[in-house]
């Protein structure tokens, strides 16, 4: 069996692709399909992120890698650490963005 392995620049050329979907779909006021596809973009520029603090040749904590295989962006971005505190900060300066 072959298992294609996701590395950090693949990752980062599937978000940069689902995100160029999102954008011909909500060009096209494919409102939904732009909405779903760029979770996508996100969870997968996420997990890019994720990806660079894990070296070739270290082996990564459990629970580390246990909690990045999902799909919800909550605990992804909460994983990036800085990231989660970045976005709350962002959250509470901008009212849209809050309200999203």
């Amino acid at each position: 069996m072959i298992v294609a392995k996701l590395n950090r620049d693949k990752l980062q050329r599937l978000a940069e692709a689902k995100l160029a979907e999102a954008r011909i779909l909500l060009d096209n006021k494919c409102w939904t399909g732009a909405y779903y596809t760029t979770g996508l973009a996100i969870e997968c520029a996420l997990k890019a992120y994720l990806a660079r603090g894990i070296q070739q040749h270290d082996f990564p904590d459990k629970k580390f890698v246990n909690d990045a295989y999902t799909h919800k962006l909550e605990p992804l971005v909460r994983l990036g650490g800085v990231l989660w505190a970045e976005l709350q900060e962002a959250t509470n300066r901008d009212e849209k963005l809050q309200s999203n």
